[in-house]
């Protein structure tokens, strides 16, 4: 490298080659790679915050969209390849995290591939070549796409257009004259015509031709299969699981009937240690997901994954059978043998959720080795009175093995040595007790059991390690519906009409807040608050779309949920008003929607079923089921899911609906409560250009029929935006920086920021939705040395805003405040 250096003259950086070579050779390279992503992520603020999941809190959904590209990224590929990284990201965000992986791509010589669902102008412009139907640079992709007689509108985005092209509907509004009946021109015939195209041709010599490797090449290619040796990995993992799993750290033996009671408790033992393991399946089931990627990244081979799973339930087990034999019977054997049971109950049940891996079929078959091994132990039926045809299976279930263990055991000590006649002879009570069950004497059968319980667990650890190297994840078809769904016309996103409900009527509100502010403890101080919302104060009008933007940790989502009662810790400060009157949650909720980012359904329902159990639960008690069942009728032809009623909603990515007609019927399932308000959180997050432009459609429809509706967004195209009428921006710490109507093409939003001094001029041709978050970044504001939350509190539009509220915020005369006489829509017998 150095002699290259001298050879074009390039004098480096001497604390950038420093960098790099502790990156590359330095004992600490790993750590400051890891440091050096985490700020180009922006992870460097929540470096040391646990992930979380649906059940314990983490961090956001966009910063475990960073994490993952981030994972990526440590690891020093010279080959990536990132689908939908942009998923739950602002366009800010998603256009500094993509100029990252650009110079990733240049500086390294990295090859990157990277598909995204809508990049915005400024994002698309970093990349080099283009792959959709076409394949080279992006320059020369609207030439070849325009010579299919396609034209590209000005204000379109390049990405979009060609998203769009592809379908029947939509192609038509792009035909380079439309008067003269232009024929459909279907995916195959744009692929067919870039192969016959030059750029085309170029690419097939190309592949025909191949490539040679040059020793530079080679030297960049991992000569090993992981990263870690294989003792390594195993230290490492043992270390790593250990550590995690040791930081939570008197009746008469003289009588049969005795006897039968220590039996008795010797099985419930067992019992429960088998049980035990049964609560492994779903949770295993949850991560495989997780090992399937590491594993075809190969982070590390199978094998490794099982070892450390068992090594990190053995302090656990022992934890649970020490506490288990301190209170039922201390006995050093009856604490080995419980052990030697529990880790086979791991085991067992987690190679059947690696054979399954699914949390439903691993359950299933789960349930039914529990009723096999309880029914063939030998204790509920004692050994001669199993059905010849199922002794087999007797000798072979642990669970026999182990009360077999404990039994003989327990019965051949002293304390069961007092001699009572049986047969004619006398015999020991413990003995005698054996017999009357079937069950050995011998004390050898003891180790022989231990010996079986051990190795059918090291088996299953083999059989565990071969399943999850060889088998992938279970996979569907996609999406498949009940029917064919063929394509409506529909005009413009923007000037979409909806009709009215007419089958049930609703009361429109304004939802108004003033100075809302939310706080929670300082995570690791709980003396001290961390203020995640400053003041906030605005007007949701009925009949009227608000836009809810703002960059990553503004406060979006956090603001929606206080609003909406959905927040169940904090604190929170400043007065809400429904019509004029002060917000009540336990009627609020009555009135209120809320469409959450995550689509969670009964797989095996209907969508019609999904919507009418919905209503039926949620509509006024006294309405007639005409009325209802019209109702919820008129809300799928809303949403556009008529012609998909009957079809089965399945598992996400398996089976079933697709993911924008699943975001379709959760914003469904909401409107068939007949709500005055819908709150939307992050409608198109994960949708592609046109899924989310009929989402946003949808959205749209619900509007005109009267109702309040705010959403989330991130990054949504010039076409989307359009379709918003208000927007309501938070700038990172949770501040206003614009609230108002945008107006036509955006032009009130934009002459605000323009109006900021030293903030760029609007380029036409871009999208304001991510001109405004890019010159409202924190790192623009710091630069201008301006305060753009000051600066909207002293506008114009602060005070109009402080004007609407003083309307609305007072009850208007003959109006009442909203009161219901039940807490629930349905009586106790339609809910039973």
């Amino acid at each position: 490298m150095k002699e290259k250096e001298k050879e074009l003259g390039v004098t480096p950086d001497p604390m950038l080659d420093e960098m790099l070579n502790q990156v590359q050779y330095g004992v600490e390279g790993d750590h400051i790679m890891v440091m050096i992503i985490s700020q180009i992520l922006g992870l460097d603020t929540c470096i040391d915050t646990v992930i979380g999941n649906a059940l314990l809190k983490g961090i956001s959904g966009g910063q475990k969209k960073r994490v993952t590209s981030g994972e990526m990224a440590v690891g020093r590929c010279p080959i990536l390849m990132m689908d939908a990284i942009s998923t739950g990201l602002d366009s800010a965000s998603t256009f500094l995290i993509t100029q990252a992986l650009s110079n990733l791509c240049h500086y390294m010589k990295s090859t990157i591939m990277i598909a995204l669902l809508q990049p915005s102008p400024e994002t698309y412009e970093i990349f080099d070549d283009i792959m959709i139907l076409y394949h080279g640079p992006k320059e020369e992709v609207e030439p070849f796409i325009e010579s299919l007689g396609l034209v590209r509108p000005p204000r379109k985005a390049v990405a979009d257009f060609l998203q769009e092209i592809t379908s029947k509907t939509d192609q038509k509004l792009y035909y380079k004259d439309a008067s003269k009946g232009n024929k459909f021109i279907s995916c195959n015939d744009i692929s067919d015509a870039f192969y016959a195209s030059k750029e085309g041709k170029a690419r097939l010599a190309e592949l025909a031709a191949g490539t040679t490797a040059t020793e530079v090449d080679n030297t960049r290619l991992r000569q090993d299969k992981f990263a870690l040796g294989r003792m390594q990995m195993l230290s490492v993992t043992i270390i790593v699981a250990l550590a995690v799993g040791t930081m939570w750290v008197n009746e008469s033996k003289d009588s049969i009937n005795n006897a039968n009671m220590y039996m008795s408790a010797c099985f419930f033992s067992t019992y429960f240690m088998l049980i035990g393991g049964f609560a492994e399946v779903p949770t295993f089931v949850t991560r495989l997901p997780v090992f399937y990627k590491q594993r075809n990244y190969k982070f590390f081979p199978a094998w490794v994954f099982v070892v450390a799973g068992a090594a990190n339930r053995i302090p656990d087990n022992i934890l649970m059978v020490t506490l288990w034999t301190l209170i039922v019977y201390w006995f050093f054997i009856f604490w080995f043998v419980l052990v030697c049971m529990y880790t086979f109950s791991t085991t067992v049940f987690r190679t059947i959720a690696a054979i399954a891996r699914n949390d439903i079929i691993a359950q299933a078959f789960g349930a039914a080795l529990l009723v096999v091994c309880i029914n063939t132990c030998g204790f509920t039926l004692d050994r001669a009175s199993i059905p010849p045809w199922w002794i087999w299976v007797y000798w072979m279930n642990p669970l026999a093995y182990a009360i077999r263990a404990l039994l003989v055991n327990e019965m051949n000590t002293d304390d069961w040595n007092t001699s009572v006649m049986y047969g004619g002879q006398s015999t020991s009570v413990g003995l005698i007790a054996l017999d009357l069950r079937s069950y050995q004497t011998d004390t050898w059968w003891v180790w022989v059991s231990i010996g079986v319980l051990l190795g059918a667990s090291f088996v299953l650890l083999l059989i565990q390690a071969y399943c999850l190297a060889y088998l992938d994840a279970l996979k569907g078809s996609g999406a498949a519906h009940a029917e064919e769904v063929v394509e409506e016309e529909v005009t413009a996103l923007g000037t979409v009409v909806g009709k009215k409900s007419t089958s049930l009527g609703f009361t429109p509100f304004h939802l108004a807040f003033r100075n809302i502010k939310y706080s929670v403890p300082k995570p690791g101080n709980t003396s001290e608050e961390l203020h995640l919302l400053k003041g906030i104060s605005g007007v949701f009008s009925p009949g009227r779309l608000t836009a809810l933007m703002g960059a990553s940790g503004a406060g979006k989502t956090t603001l929606m949920d206080v609003l909406a009662g959905r927040k169940t810790g904090g604190r929170e400060e400043g007065t809400m008003t429904l019509n004029g009157y002060p917000k009540v949650q336990k009627t609020f909720a009555r009135v209120m929607g809320y469409v959450e980012q995550f689509d969670i359904h009964s797989s095996q329902a209907t969508v019609h079923e999904a919507l009418m159990f919905s209503g039926k639960m949620r509509l006024p008690n006294d309405t007639a089921h005409e009325v209802s069942t019209d109702f919820i009728n008129e809300v799928m032809e809303l949403v556009e899911l008529g012609s998909l009623a009957n079809a089965i909603i399945g598992i996400p990515g398996v089976s079933g609906l697709s993911v924008e007609q699943r975001k379709r019927l959760t914003i469904a399932v909401e409107l068939v409560a007949n709500p005055s308000v819908v709150f939307m959180d992050e409608p198109t997050s994960g949708l592609d250009a046109r899924a989310a432009s009929i989402v946003m459609r949808a959205v749209r429809n619900t509007v005109n029929t009267g109702r309040t509706v705010v959403c989330t967004i991130h990054q949504p195209s010039l076409e989307i935006f359009q379709a918003f009428d208000e927007l309501l921006l938070l700038k990172r710490g949770g501040e206003t920086i614009f609230f108002g109507d945008m107006g036509v093409d955006q032009c009130h939003l934009i002459q605000h920021f323009e109006s900021v001094p030293g903030v760029q001029n609007f380029k036409e041709g871009n999208n304001p939705a991510n001109w405004m978050l890019e010159v409202s970044a924190a790192d623009a504001e710091f630069e201008l040395g301006a305060d753009f939350a000051a600066f909207y509190q002293q506008s114009p539009l602060n005070e109009k805003v402080e004007k609407q509220l003083d309307a609305v915020s007072k009850p208007v005369e003959g109006t009442g405040d909203l009161h219901f006489d039940t807490d629930f829509s349905v009586s106790f017998y339609t809910q039973l």
